[in-house]
């Protein structure tokens, strides 16, 4: 009976690992998934796993697990969790690149000689740019 019970959870946290990063991706890769929809997937796939450990700890407090069991899945739910915490940094540093890329073409552009006018009260004063 527990190696059953042992069979069904680990089904479950394999269909929990899964299903995000390949269940839905599939039916969006035609309609072009954007990443900030993949970032959000696994930013859910994280609090998913860091709730599973959580859940894990109350489990072996309340002895409804065995140790080894215990052992087996945190190290499973920890593994996949810093999968999911490395690709998310990544990503982070890619945007990063990214950021700094669209800054420095930005700066590259001339700036105008002129200075803005504004209105305030109906009354136009010159406004300087600051850079």
């Amino acid at each position: 009976m527990a190696s059953f019970v042992v069979f069904v959870l680990a089904a479950a946290l394999l269909w929990m690992i899964l299903y995000p990063l390949f269940g839905r991706s599939k039916g969006r890769a035609g309609s072009g998934t954007s990443p900030s929809s993949a970032v959000q997937v696994l930013l859910d796939r994280r609090e998913t796993l860091l709730q599973a450990l959580h859940e894990l700890e109350n489990d072996r407090a309340l002895g409804s697990i065995t140790d080894d069991d215990y052992q087996r899945l945190r190290l499973e739910t920890e593994d996949e969790t810093i999968v999911v915490m490395r690709v998310l940094d990544d990503r982070s540093l890619g945007l990063a690149d990214e950021l700094e890329r669209e800054i420095a073409a930005v700066r590259e552009q001339p700036t105008p000689v002129e200075p803005a006018q504004a209105q305030l009260g109906g009354v136009p004063f010159p406004v300087k740019r600051v850079r």
